[in-house]
């Protein structure tokens, strides 16, 4: 295990360690931030001075161009020969200007310069130069474009010429971008360092790499080359300095600052690099002096650590041996009066008023264990301390009183345990006997439960028996009902027979009738209905048998009606008695269900009957083992009582 010298140690170098870093990288950061802030400031100051560099070139030519125009209005009428002289003189020994030219408002245009001659054709009204001039009244700065006369790319400066009021032309010079281009090239701030120019339009005119150069043909827009400078690129006044990424894909720090002459834009870019290889090294600088000066700072804690500690380790070596029970160690007391010296004194003081009372304990309670409770009570303490002297003192009165009271108490226990054996013995003889007894009514309740059991079966089967005769009785029930009813049917067709019958007996009248008046007809008519007197006669001897037959057949259908009347009455009185037997069938089923409902009741008290005797004969079983036991157990008390007695009386109690 670490020692508290390791841990203090550790847990001090751990702080310190932590400030320093928290302190170094506070100040790095701060000095980092100052660092970088200061290399904006001077970026944007070199932005400033640049521009200004190249804004004071363009108002110096811009001064030129006014100055040629207000020579030219001076003259008060346009004359070539007059206009080529003031061009040639203030075009000579500018060696950055491409030309000098002067445009009129009847297309007139003349050039100081010999270099080229004037295309054919060449009207200077619709240039844009010359349309910008007049259009605004006063002096423009044109972006970079591709001159037409020395085939190089070039800007314009053109001032608007006004005689007496009146327009009368345009005086104009053409600039090389190259004198942009050597002014941005001639940046030199810090390695690394390069400048751009862009125009009023946001192009590129002057730039490092010559792929962001303008071309006859075409130009590349600043803003879709750095989307990220957009802001300052369209912002230039508000001085911000952004952190980007320029072509190369390099993170440059990017200022900007305005070329109000020409409302052009000088950008200026520095790599982030080069502000922190200063940062960092100011950095390793500042962390070089905090390990120093946290080595030296650690050394001193770390010795002071051990001297204030050495005490302490005195102090857990006895602390040591105290909780080990090794009381012989012996600790000095200083004179200090730092917190370790009180602590190492407190120390001292504690061991040697834990060695008295443990010798003082240890000697009350030998005499206790020897069996001698007149022994003296322990010394008071201070404080906490005196509770282990008053529970010494305490447990020697309690176990004195104690022991009086064993000693009244064993008698008596030896008494009562005598009588209580004895009548634990009765008890047990007298449960024997009744234990016996219950088992011979169980027997009988079991038996009379059986024979309950038996009736009631017999009663459920008689029970189910008369069911089945009543199903019987009531089918014979059920089919007489039906010959009734069959019977009923035949009188009914018996009747609707009579009556057809009775009308076969009517047409026979009615045929007879008109046999008769036939016979009667063909004697009227003589020989010519012999014929049909024949016929007449043959239907009356049909219609007289006939009604013969229909007598015969109406008295035997009287005769059968007579019988079926018989027979209904007697079905009547067949299903009378069948009815009469079904209820009286039902009456003695439900009697002999009742009986067997009462017997299944009888048989359940009887079972209830049989398992409360079993419990009473387990109790008294129960109770008779427990006189037993209980007389055993009286016994054995009586034998601990002595032994109780015999061991109480080697104390000594006052």
């Amino acid at each position: 295990m670490k020692s508290i010298k390791t841990k203090l140690s550790v847990v001090i170098s751990l702080v310190v360690l932590i400030g320093f870093v928290a302190c170094i990288g506070v100040a790095a950061t701060i000095a980092g931030n100052k660092l970088k802030e200061m290399d904006q400031q001077c970026l944007q100051i070199q932005a400033y001075r640049y521009g200004a560099e190249i804004n004071s070139w363009i108002l110096q030519e811009k001064i030129l161009t006014e100055d040629t125009a207000s020579n030219i209005a001076v003259l008060g009428t346009v004359t070539e020969e007059e206009v080529k002289k003031i061009l040639r003189n203030n075009f000579k020994d500018r060696a950055e200007l491409l030309d000098m030219y002067f445009g009129t408002e009847s297309g007139a245009f003349w050039k100081a310069s010999t270099a080229s001659e004037v295309p054919e054709g060449y009207d200077p009204r619709e240039r844009g130069w010359y349309k910008s001039a007049k259009a605004k009244g006063g002096t423009v700065v044109t972006d970079p474009y591709f001159d037409a006369f020395t085939l190089q790319m070039c800007d314009t400066i053109a001032v608007p010429v006004y005689m007496n009021g009146k327009f009368v032309g345009v005086v104009g010079i053409d600039m090389t971008i190259d004198t942009v281009t050597s002014v941005a090239s001639a940046v030199d701030y810090d390695d690394g360092v390069y400048s751009f120019v862009t125009d009023a339009s946001g192009n590129f005119i002057c730039h490092p790499n010559e792929e962001y150069m303008p071309t006859e043909d075409d130009a590349v827009s600043a803003v879709k080359s750095i989307p990220d400078a957009k802001e300052i690129l369209e912002d230039v006044e508000s001085d911000k300095i952004i952190t980007t990424k320029d072509y190369a894909g390099e993170e440059v720090y990017l200022a900007t600052a305005p070329i109000d002459c020409a409302d052009w834009t000088i950008g200026i870019a520095l790599p982030v690099a080069n502000a922190n290889k200063i940062v960092s090294a100011m950095v390793v600088a500042i962390v070089g002096v905090g390990i120093a000066a946290m080595l030296i700072i650690l050394v001193i804690l770390i010795v002071q650590v051990q001297i204030i500690l050495n005490p302490v380790k005195k102090m857990k070596e006895a602390a040591v041996c105290l909780a080990k029970g090794d009381l012989s160690v012996k600790l000095e007391k200083t004179n200090g009066k730092d917190e370790v010296c009180i602590l190492q004194n407190a120390m001292c003081e504690l061991m040697d008023r834990i060695a008295g009372m443990i010798g003082e304990a240890n000697k009350v309670l030998s005499e206790i264990a020897d069996g001698n409770l007149t022994v003296s009570n322990m010394s008071d303490y201070p404080g906490d301390f005196n509770k282990l002297s008053d529970s010494v003192n305490q447990i020697r009165n309690t176990l004195g009183r104690l022991i009086l009271m064993v000693k009244q108490a064993s008698g008596e226990v030896t008494s009562g345990s005598n009588q209580l054996a004895l009548a634990a013995e009765s008890l047990a003889t007298a449960t024997t006997t009744e234990s016996i007894a219950i088992q011979n009514l169980k027997s009988n309740v079991d038996n009379i439960s059986e024979m309950i059991l038996k009736s009631s079966t017999g009663c459920i089967e008689v029970n189910e028996k008369i069911g089945e005769l009543n199903k019987e009785i009531q089918n014979g029930n059920d089919a007489m009902t039906q010959l009734y009813e069959a019977v009923a049917q035949v009188e009914t067709m018996s009747n609707d027979i009579q009556k057809i019958v009775k009308a076969i007996d009517s047409i026979a009248f009615q045929t007879n009738i008109l046999a008769l008046n036939a016979s009667v007809e063909a004697a009227r008519a003589g020989d010519m209905g012999h014929g049909f007197a024949v016929v007449a006669e043959e239907v009356r001897n049909l219609a007289s048998k006939c009604a013969d037959e229909s007598n015969k057949t109406e008295e035997l259908i009287g005769n059968c009606l007579i019988a079926i009347e018989r027979a209904k009455s007697s079905a009547d009185y067949a299903t009378k008695c069948m009815n009469g037997v079904v209820n009286h069938s039902g009456n003695i089923s439900q009697a002999f269900e009742n009986i067997a409902d009462l017997a299944g009741r009888e048989a359940t008290n009887a079972n209830e009957i049989i398992t409360e005797v079993k419990k009473v004969t387990d109790t008294v079983q129960s109770n008779s083992a427990t006189a037993q036991q209980t007389a055993a157990a009286s016994e054995e008390l009586s034998s601990e009582a002595e032994s109780l007695n015999q061991m109480v009386a080697s104390f000594r109690t006052n």
